[in-house]
């Protein structure tokens, strides 16, 4: 019957509460064994009797079956040779190691396992005549089985083969009716992921679950002590120990017991499974319980200590094999990861931005830890990738993940359990695992596995597991139907595997790793930039002090070359011929050219290096002081001159920024159009992105778009000296004016109707020690009449 079961039918704190009280239950010291063999506790200094089962006497074949024991030396009981083989024995015993031999006594054989706890030796003896004469496989070839099963087992060709091979090889070697490989998952909940029945056996277990509460925690806890666990009849009376109890008065301890006498709840388990024997094997992987191999019986069944040994040392091999197979799996999904992770190095090599290169390759992003979507958090910025739970939500969520990095990473398969908001987006974002890239917080990079329901068959309704007493009060009670039992199980995603959670952390060892080498890379560069631009500054300097001094010193004899041609024109032009007066001409244009280019370049060094230190400046009268030392030339030319305010605040060199306007209207009313008058426009904006806009504009000859550089190079002339006249320096020296006030100057035009000039200036607040007059800082300077 499959039904349908989303939640146990009982009261969860009450059920939690038995849970524990199961827990505690001390199932390691019974005081009692089960009726198939005897057990004795010996002093190991003395070797006399501390305790016996009630029933050690009778099994004996002693003459009095209810004589006392205690205090009777070993000799007594099982002869000479037989006491000298279980004293050989202790010596043997290392740790926790149960070790067997055969003994015979008073004329019967006994399968002797002897152990010790708390100091004190416990002996246990089962006769053979309780186990099967011949078994599957004929006394004494279990070695031989156990060398052929590990050549069967691996050939298997992935884990569920495995399995399957391994409840085979333990049918075959115990005869139990129904052997089952019994997984735990990380709730401790189990599933049957391999079974092997004996014909006739009608109903299955296999693929169905058992509830975490089957197998409590103690006796999850002894199942890794004790590896093996037989119950030869589940209906037995048990036999007790007297006394049960250490000499220091504390219970005996039967952890290590072969014969240690069952909890009554999981003897009624058992009843209500129909099962009247079992036997379970532990199957232990680096200390941890992985599973059981979980053997059946319908009738009593003894099975001797070579062969419950066999089938521990067929577990042991199984943990081997299994371990194989996933080194081997893990190793090529390792090698498909590494490949992914160097694509996803790649990508980030090739870009400036760790996640604009993570970005680029959401593929392998995604295939790196087998998500639907990442979320890439670098501050307040946030990159989806996939299908994610909303930028809100996933803003929210990284904010919340940031303080909860172990490692630097962070992993769950159930996000709404640790964080109630991610129920809204279960459907995304069920699983997470997060890694912080920097050790503040906000920079991040999450990946999401979205829900997925998952429906569990169990065996038997898993909250049938409380009943009422006669008193009336609640118990815990094993459930006495084991048919199929369907729940939904949702708000999980798929787990994150060991190896992604590695590879996660890789990623994130790698990405610190580039960061560090680029922070590292940025700081020797800026080093080597702040040393270049240190010797480019001293060599800059040193070229423009040469060249004010040779400027400087040139001008002299050249003003002299022009200076004694002009006398000769002027007191002997009637005695030279006309080919020496040619040249004379020709010598005082040229000297006087010379004067304006060194003139030019002597302007062009003192730009740097006599200029003044940046002060504040209003625009507005260095504009106006501008305007009138150009009052001549423009009245000259018929120009108008348009300058509008207001004007900002800036930091500058008020002559050298005085100077800068005066060039760029000079430059306009040089190159004017030859059929309209001059008409110049100056106008600043105030708060403009980078700054303060200074705009100069004109209407004159125009430049094209393709000489809007080239014009501010120092020497360069679109025109020929003939037609304008300049040494083509004066727009380089506005530009070296423009730079060393932390700003930029730019040039378009349209040839035939105009030019316009763009310099951006850093702004400065007002300075409240010499706030400028706010009338004449709106009115704009004072114009001649010709400006309107």
């Amino acid at each position: 019957m499959l039904t349908p079961h989303p939640t146990p039918s009982i009261d969860a704190p009450s059920f939690d509460d038995l849970l524990r009280e199961c827990a505690r239950e001390p199932i390691h010291v019974p005081g009692s064994i089960q009726p198939y063999g005897l057990l004795i506790v010996l002093d190991p200094e003395t070797w006399t009797v501390h305790a016996a089962s009630a029933n050690a006497a009778a099994h004996l074949g002693l003459s009095d079956p209810h004589a006392p024991l205690v205090g009777q030396p070993l000799d007594a009981l099982l002869g000479a040779a037989g006491s000298a083989t279980v004293r050989a024995l202790a010596v043997q015993r290392q740790g926790d190691d149960v070790v067997s031999a055969g003994v015979k006594a008073n004329g019967e054989t006994f399968e002797v396992a002897l152990h010790v706890s708390d100091g004190l030796v416990v002996l246990e003896m089962l006769p053979e005549a309780a186990f099967p004469e011949d078994g599957p496989e004929g006394e004494g070839q279990e070695t031989l089985h156990v060398y052929y099963a590990f050549e069967r087992m691996q050939v298997a060709a992935h884990e569920r083969a495995l399995c399957a091979r391994l409840a085979e090889e333990v049918h075959t070697l115990t005869g139990f009716d129904r052997v089952m490989v019994y997984r735990f998952d990380e709730d401790w909940n189990g599933e049957v992921v391999a079974e092997r029945r004996r014909s006739g056996v009608p109903e299955s277990f296999a693929g169905l679950h058992f509830p975490a509460s089957d197998i409590p925690e103690q006796a999850r806890a002894l199942y890794v002590r004790n590896r093996t666990r037989l119950i030869a009849d589940a209906r037995y009376a048990p036999v007790p120990i007297g006394p049960a109890t250490h000499p220091d008065g504390r219970p005996l301890d039967l952890s290590l017991s072969v014969l240690r006498s069952v909890s009554p709840v999981h003897l009624e388990y058992l009843a209500n499974m129909g099962v009247r024997a079992s036997m379970s094997i532990s199957i232990v992987r680096e200390g941890v319980l992985w599973g059981l191999i979980a053997c059946h019986h319908r009738t009593p069944r003894a099975v001797a200590y070579r062969t419950r040994a066999a089938c521990a040392l067929l577990a042991q091999v199984f943990g081997m094999l299994l371990d194989r197979h996933q080194a081997a799996e893990s190793e090529k999904a390792r090698a498909a990861r590494r490949t992914r992770l160097a694509r996803l190095v790649d990508g980030m090599l090739r870009t400036d931005g760790v996640m604009d290169g993570l970005g680029r390759n959401v593929p392998d992003l995604l295939a790196l830890t087998a998500s639907a979507g990442a979320a890439l958090v670098a501050g307040s910025e946030v990159t989806l990738v996939g299908e994610t739970p909303p930028e809100a939500d996933v803003r929210a969520l990284a904010e919340w993940v940031g303080e909860r990095y172990e490692d630097g990473v962070y992993a769950t398969d159930t996000l709404e359990r640790a964080y109630p908001p991610a129920e809204s987006f279960r459907a995304t974002g069920s699983g997470l695992l997060a890694i912080a890239l920097t050790r503040r917080r906000g920079h991040a990079v999450l990946w999401f596995r979205p829900e997925q329901p998952k429906t569990v068959y169990w065996a038997g309704e898993p909250g049938k597991a409380v009943a009422a007493s006669g008193d009336g009060a609640a118990s815990l009670r094993p459930r006495t139907s084991f048919e199929a039992w369907k729940t939904v199980v949702g708000g999980r995603s798929h787990p994150w595997r060991p190896e992604e959670h590695e590879t996660a952390r890789d990623l994130r060892t790698t990405v610190l790793d580039l960061v560090y080498e680029r922070v590292e890379e940025t700081r020797r560069l800026n080093d080597l930039l702040r040393h270049t631009n240190q010797t480019l500054e001293t060599r800059n300097r040193e070229l423009l002090d040469f060249a004010h001094v040779a400027s400087h010193d040139l001008r002299e004899p050249v003003r002299k070359l022009r200076t004694f041609a002009a006398l000769l024109l002027k007191e002997h032009a009637g005695l030279l011929p006309p080919e020496a007066l040619d040249y004379l001409e020709r010598m005082d244009r040229a000297s006087g050219r010379l004067l304006q280019i060194i003139g030019d370049l002597l302007e062009f060094s003192r730009v740097v290096t006599h200029g003044r230190p940046l002060a504040y400046v209003d625009l507005g009268a260095a504009v106006a002081s501008a305007v009138e030392d150009l009052d001549l030339i423009a009245h000259e030319a018929g120009a108008t001159i348009e300058a509008s305010g207001p004007w900002p605040t800036v930091e500058g060199d008020p002559a050298q920024l005085t100077q800068l306007v005066r060039l760029l209207i000079e430059n306009a009313l040089k190159f004017r159009h030859p059929s309209r008058a001059p008409h110049v426009r100056v106008r600043a904006t105030r708060g403009a992105p980078g700054g303060v806009r200074l705009v100069v504009q004109d209407n004159g000859i125009g430049i094209e778009t393709r000489h809007a550089e080239r014009i501010f190079r120092p020497f360069e002339r679109l025109h020929t000296k003939e037609a304008y006249a300049g040494t083509g320096m004066g727009l380089s020296i506005g530009r070296r004016i423009v730079e060393r006030h932390g700003g930029t100057i730019e040039a378009r035009g349209t040839p035939g109707e105009g030019a316009t000039f763009e310099v951006w200036l850093p702004q400065l607040p007002p300075d409240p020690d010499r706030e400028p007059d706010a009338a004449a800082a709106t009115a704009g300077p004072t114009r001649p009449h010709w400006l309107r």
